[in-house]
């Protein structure tokens, strides 16, 4: 793993106009998102690698996601410290949301590897489950599949649906609510 002073600067010595760079991004210029994407691609790479250790495919997504970002919501910056900081930052937050949801997929594959072992009556329990699982809204039940099986950010998942990610997050919240409300119902 490389130091972070041994990862090439996206813009040493560059005197461009950062602020037509980034009104050219946000109007759509693709020249400019191209030179952006030239000069932060490898960076971005070696970064994501730097903080999170995660595989080179992995480091790649967050890249591509860091550009999506861009495309979506570059601010007008002045300078190329501000460009910079704004990248980096953004790349955190992506490598950080890529790291938690990984997280969760190992705790979601060991919850099922423990609950594989338990005693026939949790059988019984999981067909209960599925059974008050059928019995939500077709939406409230995709998010919460998702929520629960797919990796990605709560971003992602949300798209996934065509809702806010604030939409998905009341969704998942809703249904896991009628849930207890069920299991407190059959435990009364």
């Amino acid at each position: 793993m490389r130091d972070e002073a041994q990862i090439p600067r996206a813009h040493a010595g560059d005197t461009m106009d950062v602020r037509r760079l980034c009104l050219g991004i946000q109007r759509g210029d693709e020249a400019s998102l191209t030179w952006l994407y030239r000069a932060w691609q490898a960076r971005a790479i070696a970064l994501a690698q730097k903080w999170s250790g995660l595989n080179s495919m992995a480091c790649e997504d967050a890249a591509h996601e860091l550009f999506l970002r861009v495309i979506r919501s570059l601010p007008e910056l002045e300078t190329t410290a501000a460009l910079d900081a704004w990248m980096t930052v953004t790349l955190r937050r992506i490598v950080l949301d890529t790291l938690r949801s990984q997280a969760r997929s190992d705790a979601r594959t060991r919850r099922a590897a423990a609950t594989s072992l338990a005693e026939p009556e949790a059988a019984s329990d999981t067909s209960d489950l599925l059974l008050r699982i059928a019995a939500l809204q077709e939406l409230e039940r995709e998010a919460l599949r998702l929520r629960m099986t797919a990796d990605g950010t709560l971003a992602q998942l949300a798209a996934a649906l065509h809702v806010s990610p604030d939409q998905f997050y009341r969704r998942v919240r809703r249904a896991l609510a009628k849930l207890r409300s069920m299991t407190e119902k059959d435990h009364d």
